[in-house]
């Protein structure tokens, strides 16, 4: 991970074994390489990972979800010894889907029967690796 991943790995135990979250919230994940997270999520604790999502703004399931098992996949061997990261991701392509409902009156309603991550044509995810997301104080309300 190196001295700056290292560092962020002490104070993501700290805020987890001190503190004493439990889960873990990470944003704008899209900018973060799956073969620094996975190792900075897995050392998050020795025993089992805390909850864990992550955040990344974007429509297209296919990138969601390639990006998620990317992260899940990536085997790491640092310190604790081999094994995989576990993260749920934000399901945006669902949340966008919603939103063009609610704009379009003519909006086709079976549509929905696909959005998302959970129900994507090709297969999904599995439900304990999406967590629904509908609306925050980053969107312009306005």
């Amino acid at each position: 991970l190196g001295a700056a991943g290292d560092s962020l790995v002490l104070v993501g135990r700290y805020m987890l074994d001190t503190i004493g979250f439990d889960m873990v919230r990470l944003d704008a994940v899209k900018h973060i390489e799956p073969g620094f997270l996975a190792p900075f999520l897995v050392e998050l604790r020795n025993g089992a990972q805390p909850f864990t999502v992550g955040e990344s703004f974007e429509g297209n399931a296919g990138l969601l979800k390639d990006y998620q098992q990317q992260v899940e996949s990536f085997n790491t061997t640092f310190g604790t010894g081999s094994k995989n990261a576990n993260m749920a991701i934000f399901d945006f392509a669902l949340r966008f889907a919603l939103q063009g409902m609610v704009d379009n009156t003519n909006y086709n309603m079976s549509n929905l029967n696909s959005a998302g991550l959970r129900f994507m044509p090709g297969g999904g995810l599995a439900a304990a690796d999406i967590v629904t997301f509908v609306e925050n104080h980053d969107f312009d309300r306005g």
